[in-house]
């Protein structure tokens, strides 16, 4: 019983996962909509989009190591660059809402 529980105990501290979420206004802009980026260039990824109630989930796979970001997107084209773990290979974004002031942004990242 105690090896079993010893062994959840480290599964439980060796799981990794960053969420980082979009502050709702950046400089007095409003979030108007964010995306994952990857490598120093910045490319934007598409990431597999469905459709949900109020929004969209997307996820996206990488390698260990790849260079990722989350950009918060405000209006009068501000954003906010975060840079994601280096560890993650799977990141799940997580819009909902349509309009400046209403829009929420997380990804989790594992």
């Amino acid at each position: 019983m105690k090896t079993a529980i010893l062994t959840i105990a480290l599964a439980a501290s060796t799981a990794h996962a960053d969420l980082v979420e979009c502050p709702a206004t950046q400089q007095g802009a409003r979030l108007t909509n964010a995306g994952v980026y990857m490598r120093e260039e910045k490319v934007e990824l598409m990431g597999a989009p469905r459709r949900v109630p109020g929004g969209i989930d997307a996820d996206f796979g990488f390698t260990r190591d790849d260079v990722k970001w989350l950009a918060c997107k405000y209006e009068a084209a501000t954003v906010r660059w975060y840079r994601l773990s280096a560890k993650a290979t799977r990141c799940d974004l997580k819009k909902r809402g349509d309009a400046g002031g209403k829009v929420t942004a997380t990804v989790l990242c594992k």
